[in-house]
């Protein structure tokens, strides 16, 4: 009997989630699989446990035949998964690929509206007024407070790229009145005075966050509801890329972030402002401005002339971007009283689930000049 084979793809899909690649055909009758075939899992709907905002979930191994090599799932099995759906896939060597969900549902009804976390800012920090400046309020009842970690970040960016990084950042915190009280310059040395009242590096060290470099600044604080500053310069007014962020340590505190902003220089390239965050517990409501021409109006002479905003998901994908505000979204932006005075300014308006994300800003050309970005978390 003669044999007849032909190498070729099969573009189809059978089953669910099932992707199949180099088919051996026989007397053009029989299929051989003979190199790689991955089937994942159903998709997967669990409660949250009990007292969390998501859930530990076990999943059963993805079915994989075939010469497909190395196969990497992610998150994997037993991965804690936040509140709402997350895509689960599994990658193999030799291509093929394919995915599920896991949905964790808020059955134990603990999680309530989303929150942000987790705010920082990545700029290059000038000197003298061109320093990197980050503003957040704090919100909530009489009496309450918010315990949080903030960080200026400088010399262990160079490891992720960052040529121009600020070898030793220093770090101040200012309340609504501009009187400074906190203040920092290497966080293994805590400055007292202020908020603060006793040395901190225990605390810091075992926060899950201290800054990975000696030379880099940190500070605990415990901030009644009212507006704050953190300014991140260089010691001894040197300049270079620098990165402020705000850590939330009190989680169960009835005070929360309600709106975050940071100014400093855009330029051309990769020295854009880049603002990130993390929204926990469940999707929140969020404005994200981009802000430039109208800060002429402060006695700011290089202002951005126009902004442009992009927000991007812990992917790298582009969730929503903008250019000029009444291009898009302006009858939601108005119903905020958020829009901005300046028609040449981008917003834009977004319900977001649980994820990491960052906002971007550019100027329009691409220049260099001072810009805002601002978060604003809605209830």
């Amino acid at each position: 009997m003669q044999l007849r084979w032909h190498l070729g793809t099969d573009t189809s899909t059978g089953s669910a989630g099932q992707t199949v690649d180099d088919i051996v055909v026989i007397d053009g009758t029989s299929a051989v699989v003979c190199a790689c075939s991955v089937q994942c899992p159903a998709n997967i709907v669990v409660p949250n446990d009990p007292g969390l905002c998501g859930a530990v979930v076990n999943f059963p191994s993805t079915n994989i035949t075939g010469g497909c090599g190395t196969a990497l799932t992610t998150p994997s099995s037993g991965s804690f998964f936040p509140i709402g759906a997350t895509t689960v896939t599994t990658m193999a060597a030799a291509g093929p690929a394919c995915t599920f969900t896991v949905t964790v549902q808020d059955s134990h009804k603990v999680c309530g509206e989303g929150a942000a976390v987790n705010v920082s800012t990545r700029l290059p920090v000038g000197a003298g007024d061109d320093a990197l400046i980050e503003g957040f309020i704090v919100q909530g009842p009489v009496g309450s407070t918010k315990k949080i970690l903030i960080r200026a970040i400088g010399p262990s960016l160079l490891p992720f790229g960052i040529t121009d990084a600020l070898t030793n950042p220093t770090l101040e915190i200012h309340d609504s009145t501009t009187a400074i009280v906190a203040m920092n310059n290497d966080w293994k040395s805590t400055q007292l005075g202020g908020l603060i009242s006793s040395d901190q590096f225990a605390e810091i060290n075992g926060s899950g966050a201290a800054p990975s470099d000696d030379l880099e600044s940190a500070i605990i604080a415990n901030l009644t509801p009212g507006s704050y500053t953190a300014v991140v310069r260089g010691a001894g007014n040197t300049t270079g890329t620098g990165v402020v962020d705000a850590c939330d340590l009190s989680s169960a505190s009835p005070a929360r972030l309600v709106n975050v902003a940071t100014r400093g220089v855009i330029q051309p390239g990769d020295k854009l402002m880049i603002a990130g965050f993390i929204v926990q517990n469940g999707p929140a409501k969020a404005v994200v401005r981009a802000i430039g021409p109208s800060l002429s109006g402060f006695g700011i002479n290089n202002a951005l002339p126009d902004t442009t905003l992009q927000l991007r998901d812990q992917n790298g994908a582009i969730v929503r971007e903008n250019d000029d505000w009444m291009s898009d979204q302006q009858a939601e932006l108005e119903a905020t009283g958020l829009q901005p005075s300046n028609n040449l300014e981008a917003a834009l308006i977004q319900t977001i689930p649980p994820g990491q994300y960052t906002a971007q800003v550019r100027g329009k050309p691409e220049t260099t000049g001072i810009g805002v970005v601002e978060i604003y978390f809605l209830p």
